[in-house]
């Protein structure tokens, strides 16, 4: 066989790899999606514990003088399931949007921090939605899942079993909920908590309430 039939079968033979590398990538994603296996359901109202910390779940920061707004900090907080700040919903099926109930009527969604200063990259707060607000909800075990940064290898993952506060926004904040390389941590798994029927919550969720779905890369 001439040289360059070989160099021609060996590069496709590379291109068939890759592109299979990269299906079977994303498909696994698909397969151990919370949502598509019915973990998670669309709409529904969820308080998320953590699991090395199950007293304490997913909380957006805020009181009397900073109420909740663009930029509130998300942390850990001493579980309460009647408390409107520790719900969320799910919208969108993968990528997923999720969005505090309680900031339902100002278009604001879980987000990783990308401007400069304390918590850059990492962060969890709330923004508008964006790509950075785009999550894979991924079944970690029967009863949690893991929350992935939708373009990158970054898990939600909580730092100390305390309250935390609004200004502690770095990986050393105790109490703070950031995004880190994937472990074996239970810091990075939460446990999903139906809480629809909580203080007459409602449960519906309509499509014009779902932001468009931005670039997405497996």
């Amino acid at each position: 066989m001439h040289g360059k039939q070989k160099e021609k079968e060996k590069t496709n033979e590379t291109k068939k790899f890759y592109c299979s590398e990269k299906r079977s990538g994303k498909e696994n994603i698909m397969a151990n999606n919370a949502i598509t296996n019915g973990q998670i359901k669309l709409g529904r109202v969820y308080c998320f514990r953590n699991k090395a910390y199950p007293k304490f779940a997913l909380k957006v920061w805020s009181d009397k003088n900073y109420p909740q707004a663009k930029l509130s900090n998300v942390c850990l907080w001493s579980c309460d399931e009647t408390d409107i700040a520790q719900m969320w919903v799910i919208k969108n099926s993968t990528p997923s949007y999720i969005q505090p109930l309680k900031g339902s009527s100002f278009n604001l969604y879980l987000d990783r921090y990308t401007g400069s200063g304390a918590g850059a990259g990492i962060n969890a707060h709330l923004y508008t939605p964006s790509d950075t607000s785009l999550f894979d909800i991924l079944t970690a075990s029967q009863d949690s899942v893991k929350i992935k940064v939708a373009n990158k290898k970054l898990y939600l993952t909580a730092y100390g079993g305390t309250n935390g506060n609004r200004t502690g926004k770095t990986a050393k904040s105790e109490g703070n909920v950031f995004f880190a390389a994937n472990s074996n941590s239970p810091t990075q798994e939460w446990i999903p908590v139906d809480n629809s029927s909580s203080g007459g919550t409602t449960t519906e969720v309509t499509v014009t309430d779902m932001p468009k779905i931005g670039t997405y890369q497996s």
